[in-house]
């Protein structure tokens, strides 16, 4: 056990004193794997290790990374967030009455200024945003590599646009295309063989 204690008016220190192109370490063993602190004066960042990992880096800038090797992974946000085989990601949860809430506000008055929330998946399926109530998927919104859709659970309501086949944006009910609407303004309307089958045009200019 290591104690340093101060009569000093600003409290006890400890110092480790290191070249400006060296690293400072304190670790913490128990004969295997380590944890670590580590300043790395190259650079001015400070790293948090568990299990021998890099788990959280500070830059000198104040960007934070959270399961990412700053040493090697180009920051792009104050806050930047890198996991492997599916642990990505974020989770925010309330155990009380209030709603947990992601706030994002942009102070600037200027009009062209404007909050963003961008998600790039690079591979086919794209990126999707979904809305969930119990624990079961209601809403989303998916983003591929030749269009968009906008979707109901189980299919009763689907609008997707695609560039798959020529541009066009269509509507699909219970899992059937029921109104699509191509580059050239050319308007499809399905209709089932039901009896019940009816297409109204309603005037309601007077």
């Amino acid at each position: 056990m290591l104690i340093i204690e101060s009569n000093e008016s600003d409290g006890a220190g400890l110092t480790i004193l290191s070249d400006d192109d060296k690293k400072n370490k304190i670790h913490f063993s128990d004969g295997a794997a380590s944890g670590k602190i580590e300043y790395n004066h190259n650079g001015n960042t400070m790293s948090f290790h568990t299990f021998n990992h890099e788990r959280l880096t500070i830059k000198s800038s104040g960007f934070v990374g959270i399961a990412t090797d700053f040493y090697s992974t180009t920051v792009k946000a104050p806050l930047h967030v890198v996991g492997q085989g599916g642990s990505t990601g974020m989770s925010i949860d309330s155990t009380d009455v209030a709603a947990p809430t992601v706030f994002i506000e942009n102070s600037n008055t200027n009009s062209k200024d404007r909050c963003k929330v961008v998600l790039n998946g690079d591979g086919n399926s794209g990126s999707v945003v979904e809305l969930h109530h119990a624990d079961t998927r209601r809403l989303g919104l998916q983003s591929h590599s030749t269009g968009s859709i906008l979707f109901t659970e189980n299919g009763p309501l689907e609008i997707s646009s695609s560039s798959a086949s020529g541009d066009f944006i269509k509507m699909t009910t219970d899992s059937v295309e029921a109104f699509r609407i191509d580059n050239e303004q050319n308007t499809t309307i399905t209709l089932d063989d039901s009896a019940n089958s009816i297409f109204n045009v309603v005037d309601n200019k007077g």
